[in-house]
């Protein structure tokens, strides 16, 4: 008996044993982030390393497109990461501490010495403080290092700890001339100001201010709340005010309100979701409300993934978007006297690939449009502008249409191909309905002419390609798009790659003058349409000369400074 019980015990121990090392293996975790400039500008092809305790390296990734990056299937323990890019300081993330499944953000903010220098002030090491194996160069006003020496030699920034720091400002002012955009005419004064606190906090105010006070400004503010690395939540406010512009009532001003919120959630390892809604509203002679809700939901492992994307309006598809500048712009017109929203629905199934210099995106879509909004431009006679299914900007000379509704299916696909250090290039086909329209042989009221808008299927190609000059700093972006020249409203109107029509170049400069200048002070150069493409006019029965335009040829330029 004594020896079966002896047996039976060893049975157990080396069942135990062997269940032992399962039981205990540790559930990997991962890391991800954006890695921005001092400016906030995502930076691609930036190097990110995930590097342990004694800086030993042990995963390396390279920035997509919109500056992201992640390292997955990563054991618990206690990491360092460190960001760097052509023309930067790199920028280091110390105590990192992962647990078994954790998912942890971590953004990194790349600065240049430049502008270190101007941030940081230079003081002495305490005689008491305790010794480590760093060499100081850089302090912060509470004696906190900031710029450091690594081991392997270069210099580098060393981001905000995860607790107890004190909070972060930034701020930015700019001065920009017309951009000749419906309700964006005029030279603007523009400010930001960002504040990001300890606890995962992030506050912005903006303001764009016309130099006239009848023309037009903006106001926006927002908040967002990391709850944990699992789940982000945010909500921003905007309001703002078009004025001058001509419709059914004559003179005339109108105020949009947008109200958006967001939430980002991890629901598992390589399985993350988005929602949010925004609520647009517009007042003038009349007053229209809508609710335009969003979804995302994504699978991705080790580069590539599959997405399934529902949207109601082109300009807030994801929660990247929803403090974005470019997506503030009021999207609404007039149809027989009445205010209309361009709004949709709009499902996609995505699938991507990525590596560290190449990404390819397929797409198949399936869209509702409603209330499109056509462009374009000419002299209005007081009949047409009576007529109530139009609104003139007199200042920018842009008019808005309302189109008819229509309904499409499509595809979509993207290569994006890095070049070297720090250029880029993409080329992109988009296929689906669009409204087009026939030059006519005879004089049309507006009317008639809206009704000779048409339903047909397009093609799309856009190519672009842009980067950084290293040597100078100078940020530039050219692409071309084409699409049928009679069409009047793009292809796929919830592809957010490539939208503005023909020939766009944008140039970003760095100005560096000693003490003449403020830090950070940049040029700015945004010409759309270059060539003018596009144009479709048509001769109106009181002899005026109108025309549609997907995308108007507009110059705009100025200066902006951080600090």
């Amino acid at each position: 008996m004594r020896r079966r019980y002896r047996q039976i015990a060893v049975l157990i121990a080396l069942t135990v044993a062997g269940i032992s090392p399962v039981l205990g293996a540790p559930l990997p975790a991962t890391v991800s982030g954006v890695v921005r400039d001092a400016q906030g500008t995502p930076q691609m092809g930036a190097m990110v390393e995930l590097m342990a305790a004694d800086a030993t390296v042990v995963a390396r990734a390279y920035t997509n497109v919109r500056g992201g990056f992640s390292f997955e299937h990563i054991l618990p323990g206690t990491y360092q990461v460190k960001a760097a890019g052509a023309s930067f300081l790199p920028t280091l993330r110390e105590d990192l501490h992962l647990s078994a499944r954790s998912r942890i953000v971590v953004n990194l903010t790349l600065s240049t010495l430049f502008e270190a220098i101007q941030w940081l002030p230079i003081q002495p090491r305490s005689p008491d403080e305790p010794s480590d194996d760093w060499k100081w160069t850089l302090r912060s006003s509470s004696n906190r290092p900031l710029l450091r020496y690594l081991q392997d030699g270069p210099l580098v920034v060393v981001a905000g700890q995860a607790d107890g720091d004190a909070p972060q400002l930034a701020a930015r002012v700019a001065v920009t001339s017309s951009s000749r955009d419906f309700g964006q005419a005029g030279p603007h004064h523009a400010f930001a100001l960002e504040r990001s606190g300890s606890a995962g906090g992030h506050l912005i105010l903006r303001a764009n201010l016309s130099l006239q006070p009848t023309q037009d400004s903006e106001y926006v503010a927002g908040y967002e709340q990391e709850l944990g690395p699992e789940r982000h939540i945010r909500n921003v406010a905007a309001l703002q005010q078009v004025t001058a512009v001509e419709g059914g009532a004559g003179s005339q001003a109108f105020y949009t309100m947008l109200l958006r919120s967001a939430e980002s959630v991890n629901l598992g390892p390589d399985v993350s979701m988005e929602l949010g809604n925004e609520i647009q509203s517009v007042l003038g002679p009349s007053e229209t409300t809508s609710s335009l809700p969003f979804l995302n939901v994504a699978w991705h492992d080790a580069g590539a993934g599959v997405s399934y994307r529902l949207a109601t309006s082109p300009e807030m598809q994801n929660a990247d978007e929803i403090a974005d500048n470019r997506t503030f712009a009021p999207m609404f017109s007039e149809q027989g006297g009445r205010l209309r929203i361009e709004h949709g629905f709009h499902q996609e199934v995505r699938l991507q690939d990525e590596t560290s210099s190449r990404r390819v995106l397929v797409a198949f879509y399936q869209d509702e449009i409603q209330n499109p909004i056509v462009s374009g431009g000419g002299s209005l006679s007081q009949q047409d502008l009576a007529a109530g299914d139009l609104l003139y900007d007199p200042v920018a000379q842009v008019i808005r249409f309302t189109g008819p509704g229509y309904s499409t299916n499509g595809f979509r696909a993207v290569l994006q191909q890095k070049l070297g250090a720090s250029t880029w290039a993409a080329i992109s086909y988009s296929n689906g309905k669009t409204l087009a329209f026939e030059i006519p042989n005879s004089a049309l009221t507006v009317d008639d002419a809206l009704h000779g808008l048409t339903q047909r299927r397009a093609n799309a190609v856009t190519a672009s390609i842009h980067g950084v000059l290293v040597s100078t700093g100078t940020g530039w972006h050219a692409s071309y798009r084409w699409q049928p020249a009679d069409t009047v409203t793009p292809v796929g109107v919830y592809d957010n790659f490539g939208q503005s029509a023909y020939l766009n170049i944008l140039i970003r400069q760095p100005i560096h003058c000693g003490h003449l200048l403020p830090n950070g002070t940049e040029a700015l150069v945004d010409v759309r349409n270059l060539l003018a493409e596009g144009y479709r006019p048509f001769l109106t029965r009181d002899g005026s000369t109108l025309y549609f335009a997907q995308d108007a040829r507009s110059i705009r330029g100025g200066l902006s400074f951080s600090f």
